[in-house]
């Protein structure tokens, strides 16, 4: 019996992580945008972001390539209404979902169906600066970008 409990536990705490396995800075409701020193980005290491809309919770990411910034939002463009989102592993990104891999490096271009949707960002004087409601077109329009 301890045994099946252990394992229980086990399998409980796996299977909630799995959707948590990333870390996310709340965007405050009152800021309309956020910027970030593009130096200070780290290459091939996303940052997690989540904003609220109501009730609705958005997760994106910004990421370096090649040294150039991109925002993104957390979600698979095939499997967006699951809303698991990805993870990352060294040089590569997995779509919980559907488990489809790929590169680090094709994520502007993504893999099929199966990539990140980019959400606009802009480059002023050495920042990278994602608006709220270009996190929020993004997600009301998936299949638009």
């Amino acid at each position: 019996m301890r045994v099946f409990l252990l394992l229980l536990c086990v399998f409980l705490i796996a299977a909630c992580s799995e959707k948590s396995g990333n870390s996310f800075t709340k965007i405050p409701d009152n800021d309309q945008s956020i910027a970030m020193k593009v130096e200070q980005l780290p290459e091939k290491t996303p940052r997690f972001y989540e904003i609220s809309s109501g009730n609705k919770k958005i997760e994106f990411f910004v990421i370096a390539l090649d040294g150039k910034p991109g925002a993104y939002l957390n979600r698979c463009r095939k499997c967006f209404n699951s809303g698991l989102g990805f993870r990352f592993n060294e040089d590569i990104i997995t779509c919980k979902t559907c488990n489809e891999s790929f590169p680090l490096t094709e994520i502007p271009t993504g893999v099929g169906s199966c990539h990140p949707i980019r959400v606009k960002g802009n480059l002023s004087d050495g920042s990278f600066i994602v608006e709220r409601k270009a996190v929020y077109y993004a997600y009301l329009n998936p299949s638009k970008l």
